[in-house]
């Protein structure tokens, strides 16, 4: 539950930290950084298996210490197919409402 929190978060909000993250989450910073470490691929650094390759853990000039969280490619096409999935459903027993009789 908490690599697909993790993946969520990170489709929303591109570039976030791992405290930043476990915040969102209401959990622990550890916490959220090995649900990340699961998603980034088995040979990056930090990597914890599965190792799915669906983020990636970046720095940037400013804060070299700090980890940024993005969206590999396969992560921003399984975020496309979620969007489509999701428009494409419908809710369970929508086209008919049921009718009550009063006796």
């Amino acid at each position: 539950m908490s690599e697909m929190l993790v993946f969520l978060y990170v489709a929303e909000n591109a570039g976030i930290r791992i405290k930043e993250l476990s915040e969102l989450m209401g959990t622990t910073p550890a916490t959220a950084s090995r649900a990340a470490r699961a998603l980034v691929s088995r040979g990056d650094l930090g990597a914890l298996p599965p190792g799915l390759g669906w983020l990636v853990m970046a720095s940037n000039d400013r804060e070299k210490i700090s980890r940024h969280l993005y969206l590999t490619p396969l992560g921003v096409a399984i975020v496309q197919r979620l969007d489509t999935l999701i428009g494409r459903a419908q809710l369970i027993g929508a086209a008919e409402a049921p009718s009550f009789r009063v006796v």
